[in-house]
């Protein structure tokens, strides 16, 4: 009975080597997967360079913030492009200020 006991504790050890073993490449997998995100966050090519072969709900999160970066992104433009426009305006009006102000005297 003893040695039977002794067996299995020793499968059971075997199994729990192999799957640190498993879970140990998965890891270091994903910390070089980590460096190349963290060497270029937002270059495209970095980031698809990253594979998600099973983890899609990572792979779906990045694609998500790709999105919202590109909508981020059209969003500054189109705000820059406002300031400028009120810029030009506010000058516009400044100089109309001026003038009057010169007319008044």
């Amino acid at each position: 009975l003893e040695k039977k006991q002794l067996e299995i504790k020793i499968m059971q050890h075997e199994e729990c080597k192999e799957q640190i073993k498993e879970l140990s490449e998965q890891n270091r997998y994903l910390e070089d997967q980590v460096t190349r995100l963290c060497e270029a966050p937002f270059s495209e090519k970095a980031s698809r360079a990253v594979n998600f072969v099973g983890f899609p709900e990572q792979e779906k999160n990045v694609d998500q913030c790709r999105n919202e970066v590109k909508i981020l992104e059209a969003n500054n433009r189109g705000l820059t492009e406002e300031s400028n426009c009120l810029r030009i305006e506010k000058e516009t009006l400044q100089r109309d200020c001026d003038e009057l102000r010169e007319h008044i005297k």
